[in-house]
């Protein structure tokens, strides 16, 4: 896998920006536009520390969380153990979103983490 010289950065600049009220109130709107037990199994992609997927955990959903970033996932591990959720994170590309195990009844993607490709593999 390529490495990744945007993650890192944009974790140091976007990251501390996201308040407890902002991930919260994109939750809340998550869960009416997915309600359970519909939308019970999700894939959080481009997932990043697992706040979302954590929270979405918490009310009920299976969540599984999608980074390129090491890091990024390593952290989201650790505040899963640390808050005793059940989220299943994995290093992967999102261009190979196919590859993953299993079936999802949605998948999300907060911030902007589309389109950040040349233009043949954002088609």
């Amino acid at each position: 896998m390529i490495p990744n010289a945007y993650s890192p950065l944009w974790f140091r600049l976007f990251m501390p920006l996201q308040s407890e009220q902002v991930i919260q109130g994109a939750v809340d709107f998550l869960a009416r536009q997915l309600p359970l037990p519909r939308y019970s199994c999700l894939l959080d992609l481009c997932c990043g520390y697992g706040d979302y997927a954590a929270q979405l955990a918490e009310r009920g959903y299976d969540v599984t969380g999608l980074d390129r970033d090491s890091e990024a996932i390593a952290e989201a591990e650790r505040r899963a153990r640390a808050a005793h959720q059940q989220v299943a994170y994995i290093i992967g590309d999102m261009r190979e979103v196919g590859a993953l195990p299993g079936t999802f009844d949605a998948v999300i993607n907060i911030w902007q983490s589309l389109a950040y490709f040349d233009e043949e593999t954002n088609a």
